[in-house]
């Protein structure tokens, strides 16, 4: 046998494993910007936005780490059906991987399969953990002067279910870098958080993001937003449903109703104790959300036409995610001059009277292959590629160097974990066999 064959370790073949999946991740990259995507869309019509007009703001710092924001962002937006499709492509991708390794190696090695398989699964935890952790954020940005982007459903640590850590003021800066001008605090029957919100609001709307009040509600098997709801008239409704309506003067709020929802009582339910419904949403950050925007699309859009109700869009945050999901454009000339309690009264007196022509709603969307079974098997590779087919030439960039980056540390770093009398299996002897002399 050849003496620099029967020499040759199983590290030898390193770099040339190492630089495979660089090159293909390389070309996908380079796919993506021959054939690219947008990544915002109008949320009713799922039809790509004029160029220029509204673009997604990425800071420096979402920028410089593009792989993982864009990924942790991508997993945020998707449904719980996709997440559980995307979850099985994996263990089946690992399986797959394990299968191959042990036709190479001709032999079998249980407890290998098992060490990498956990390890597989663990990367997977972390990926879904990371999205909790605080991260840089992509945000709208509106060049029309006389468009205001509003959240209409928020909340705050006043609310139970909510981060113990996401106060009013961390409220107002994640809506801030998100691109809002202006967000509801709608906490759970509750008003201490949009009190405290409203204590901190700027002069004028124009000079910071705004936050304006309101409250959640559930009656009927629905969920209600209360949009300018105070504490008195909080006390107000309340003491008209002990009374049987006759107490304290009647005010008029709008409501607008969240998502999930049975359609069918949309038919029947057109005002609640607070006032008129105005709105419902077609876009919620709420995994349940996800699920009924993408199984029955055009019924919310049917339902929304037919009831004349605004279409609005609420990220529904409860100090959890970091990803904005949609927005809500009004058209409110001169609205940046206006004082805080005023703009908060235009906004509601455009839902009341124009309703579904009032709302333009923008939204960041992940890839969706279809609600069929076969559209949620392909599940991973459709977000993979819209991921490749929204970078931006920055992000790009950043992406290269970050894989090769990767390559080049598991080229360095593969001989201090391969023992050296480490043995590759039979087929893999057979690969590097001297042929007869």
């Amino acid at each position: 046998m050849d003496a620099r064959l029967e020499s040759r370790s199983p590290g030898d073949d390193a770099f040339p494993a190492t630089t495979a999946w660089p090159s293909v991740l390389t070309l996908v990259l380079a796919a993506g910007a021959l054939l690219p995507d947008a990544v915002l869309r109008d949320a009713l019509t799922h039809a790509e936005l004029p160029p220029g007009a509204l673009t997604l703001s990425r800071p420096w710092a979402y920028t410089a780490l593009a792989p993982f924001c864009e990924t942790l962002d991508a997993l945020t937006l998707l449904s719980v059906r996709q997440h559980a499709a995307l979850i099985a492509a994996v263990v089946a991708l690992v399986a797959l991987w394990r299968l191959i390794r042990r036709w190479r190696r001709g032999r079998w090695d249980p407890w290998r399969d098992v060490a990498a398989t956990a390890e597989g699964m663990l990367l997977l935890v972390v990926a879904y953990a990371a999205i909790i952790v605080p991260r840089p954020i992509a945000g709208l940005h509106v060049r029309d002067p006389d468009l205001v982007a509003v959240d209409f459903h928020s909340h705050t640590n006043a609310s139970r279910d909510v981060r113990a850590r996401f106060t009013p003021e961390h409220n107002r800066a994640w809506h801030r870098a998100g691109g809002w001008h202006a967000a509801y605090v709608t906490d759970h029957l509750r008003v201490d958080g949009a009190s405290r919100a409203m204590a901190a609001n700027p002069a004028r709307a124009g000079d910071d993001t705004v936050l304006l009040p309101g409250v959640e509600l559930r009656a009927g098997g629905m969920v209600f937003l209360v949009l300018g709801l105070t504490a008195e008239d909080l006390a107000a409704i309340e003491a008209r449903r002990t009374s049987g309506g006759r107490a304290g003067e009647r005010h008029e709020h709008a409501v607008i109703i969240t998502i999930p929802v049975d359609l069918a009582q949309l038919r029947t339910r057109t005002r609640t104790r607070a006032g008129p419904i105005v709105g419902l949403e077609v876009s919620d950050a709420g995994l349940k959300g996800f699920d009924q925007m993408q199984r029955e699309h055009e019924a919310l859009m049917a339902a929304a036409r037919k009831a004349n109700l605004a279409p609005v869009a609420g990220s529904n945050t409860h100090g959890w995610s970091q990803t904005p999901p949609a927005w809500s454009l009004l058209r409110i000339p001169g609205w940046r001059a206006l004082a805080p309690g005023a703009l908060g009264a235009r906004i509601e007196t455009e839902l009341r009277e124009r309703r579904f022509t009032a709302v333009r709603t923008v939204e960041r969307y992940a890839a969706d292959a279809g609600a069929t079974p076969l559209g949620l098997a392909a599940t991973l590779p459709a977000v993979a590629w819209h991921m490749a087919a929204t970078l931006t030439l920055a992000e790009r960039l950043a992406c290269l160097a970050w894989i090769w980056g990767a390559a080049l540390a598991i080229r360095v770093l593969r001989p201090l974990r391969t023992p050296a009398g480490d043995d590759p299996g039979p087929r893999a002897r057979a690969c590097v066999r001297a042929p007869a002399e």
